[in-house]
Formats: C-alpha cells, structure tokens, sequence
C-alpha cells in the first residue's frame, strides 16, 4: 500500500518535443569549415533576406554536425525559405556548388 509520503517522493518527468527545428546541408568538411568560420554573420544576413521576404522563419544558429552543417531554425522551414537559405549559401564566393547544397 502506498502512502501519501512515498507519493511526494516521486519524480514527475514531462518532456516537450522539440523547441527548435533544423535543416541538414550535406557538404564536405572543407566548405562546412568555411561556413562555419562566419557562421554568426551568415545567420544575420540570411535572416534579413527572410525578414525581406515576409517569412515567419528565422535562422537561430548554425552548426557541425557529421557530413555536414545543421541550421537551426524557430520553426519547419517551407520550401521557399529553404531556396532562400541554398541561394545564399551558393552565392558564397568560396564555395563551389558542384560539390555542395543538395539542400
């Protein structure tokens, strides 16, 4: 039988799904590494082009992931943001869009 004392004693867990939602670039280390480098600037120019655009999706952060970079967003980015987002990476002078962004 289970007291009122055992019952207070008892952890209650809730979990939310996730806050935060991402987009996976496969690309090689290389251009992952460049990307990086700049990453904070990448982030605020790509949100103005959002912003421009009327899009309720802001970038949050960008980061390494395995094979890749993830772009962290406020929300389930539509498929006109994430042609924004792959116009602008591809318009980055070092990169070379053979070899990159499937996205």
């Amino acid at each position: 039988m289970e007291t009122s004392a055992n019952r207070s004693r008892r952890i209650q867990i809730t979990t939310k799904g996730p806050l935060r939602k991402q987009a996976i670039v496969p690309i090689t280390k290389k251009y992952a590494d460049l990307i990086m480098d700049k990453a904070n600037v990448y982030v605020s120019f790509i949100n103005g082009l959002l912003r421009n655009t009327k899009s309720n999706i802001r970038l949050e952060f960008i980061r390494l992931c395995p094979g890749g970079i993830s772009i962290m967003t406020n929300n389930v980015p539509a498929p006109n943001d994430l042609n924004i987002i792959k116009k602008y990476f591809k318009s980055i002078d070092d990169i070379n869009d053979d070899e990159t962004l499937p996205l």
